[in-house]
């Protein structure tokens, strides 16, 4: 169930589907992405992903999930369109999430590698 949960989640994240994020996550969630401050709340996440977040076309190639108890973690590569002015996005990431009572939760950490 919980590998199911994180295919979800990248699912919902690839085809923009932001009103699905409250399906997935409880109300308490911490969201971190590299390069700003977690984010914390439903709010805050739908603010990130339908203003603050300067992407589209976004394409997660999933190259492995692994689930354990309430944990599982995906990685791959992440290929997006970069807003206008700004080079598109090309990137190996790895994420963490935590899945309290089935739901995306307390926790929800990506890694990317970033060209130097």
């Amino acid at each position: 169930m919980i590998k199911a949960q994180m295919l979800q989640l990248i699912k919902v994240i690839d085809e923009e589907n932001w009103d699905a994020l409250d399906t997935l996550f409880t109300p308490d969630l911490t969201y971190e992405v590299p390069g700003r401050e977690p984010i914390k709340g439903m709010e805050a996440l739908q603010r990130y992903y339908r203003v603050e977040r300067a992407l589209s076309e976004g394409r997660h190639d999933i190259e492995g999930v692994l689930a354990d108890g309430e944990y599982a973690v995906s990685w791959g590569r992440f290929r997006a369109r970069a807003a206008a002015g700004q080079a598109d996005i090309d990137v190996r990431f790895a994420c963490l999430c935590q899945f309290p009572a089935g739901l995306l939760g307390s926790r929800r950490r990506a890694c990317f590698d970033l060209p130097s």
